[in-house]
């Protein structure tokens, strides 16, 4: 959703680098890119006047000082394009990277998300990285203002243009004219300070209070594992489920819940035998 008062946003200034025909918000990995990042970010921070532009050229600035290959990809749910003979390289790399075989994956496993379309982009950025495939295409950073997603903490400075996250969509059963009055009224909650850096989720008040229960994202949990190799394979033949007596393909499993509440009878039984 693009914020109101946009008229000052020029859009071609975007793509001042001749070289550079695709923007995305990017995924930083190596030393290298995160050197990148803090470089950006505090020119960003020192700037008077935190434009799109401003950002764009801090990015560029330090990625030509640091060289990096975006390993880790961007964010491929906005992605700014300028018509070109390598633009078009980049979305047939791309298509390509998307195949059939994924497709069927995706069928299989819904729940998988590197199967879709973000984790085609991913693979192909990290398979570019390696020199493994040839292209003429490099991806410039796409400022946050441009692609808000406000799930993660990050610090940003300047005024929001663009809206990227489902769960500041208030309810369907409002008005089309009542859904932009809200969304309006969230972007007035980001861009109340502008000229300051600021750290804004939906986690967190005042962006909290346009967000429902029914569609606010659930943070994904995830399994520690062991560093250490003789751990590992000890990690992979006990049972990890969540649940007690979860089904893992056709044998039924012991959850871990089960065999405590098993030795605690066990240890019962002795001490009234003894």
């Amino acid at each position: 959703y693009w914020c109101p008062d946009n008229n000052k946003l020029n859009l071609e200034s975007l793509f001042y680098h001749p070289d550079i025909s695709v923007r995305g918000f990017i995924f930083y990995k190596t030393k290298k890119e995160h050197a990148v990042n803090t470089a950006a970010r505090e020119c960003i921070a020192e700037s008077l006047k935190p434009t799109p532009e401003t950002a764009i050229n801090c990015y560029d600035n330090a990625q030509a000082s640091i060289p990096q290959n975006s390993c880790a990809g961007a964010q491929g749910g906005a992605i700014a394009i300028r018509r070109s003979t390598t633009a078009s390289a980049f979305v047939k790399d791309w298509l390509s990277e998307y195949s059939d075989r994924d497709l069927d994956a995706v069928r299989r496993d819904p729940r998988n998300m590197d199967w879709y379309d973000q984790g085609a982009l991913s693979r192909l950025s990290h398979k570019r990285c390696n020199g493994k495939i040839s292209s003429s295409w490099t991806i410039g950073n796409l400022p946050y203002l441009l692609n808000y997603r406000a799930v993660k903490k990050y610090a940003f400075k300047g005024r929001v243009h663009l809206l990227h996250q489902k769960a500041l969509m208030p309810s369907s059963n409002l008005s089309f004219h009542d859904q932009k009055q809200h969304l309006n009224a969230v972007c007035d909650t980001l861009n109340a300070a502008p000229h300051e850096m600021r750290v804004l989720t939906i986690y967190d008040s005042p962006l909290a209070s346009y967000v429902t229960t029914s569609n606010k994202p659930q943070r994904p949990q995830r399994l520690r594992r062991p560093q250490n190799a003789r751990k590992q394979q000890r990690y992979k033949e006990q049972d990890t489920s969540i649940f007690p007596g979860q089904q893992q393909g056709n044998k039924r499993t012991t959850s871990n819940t089960e065999k405590r509440s098993k030795n605690m009878k066990e240890n019962v039984v002795r001490r009234r035998s003894a």
